[in-house]
């Protein structure tokens, strides 16, 4: 299972690499999130088995610097029998 995950952070002036840290963190604890939610409803097992990232800065109609991140979260998922995962 895939599931794409698209995150825009403000940017100020400053240290803008840890800023990025801080983004990229923000980014895989919301993806390693992501089997968790498939447990809690439609699967009975979940491992990440492929993950990536791709970050990029932009000032979009000159409103702020921002950090933009795209990513894809690649999911090994047992889903539940139908029975159970319509409860």
């Amino acid at each position: 299972m895939q599931s794409g995950i698209s995150i825009s952070y403000p940017i100020t002036d400053g240290d803008s690499e840890e800023q990025q840290e801080k983004a990229l963190k923000s980014f895989y604890k919301f993806a390693a999130s992501s089997c968790a939610t498939l447990l809690d409803t439609i699967a009975d097992a979940c491992e990440i088995s492929a993950l990536s990232s791709n970050t990029s800065v932009n000032n979009p109609d000159n409103r702020g610097t921002r950090l933009s991140i795209n990513g894809q979260v690649t999911m090994a998922v047992k889903l539940k029998p139908p029975t159970a995962a319509t409860k």
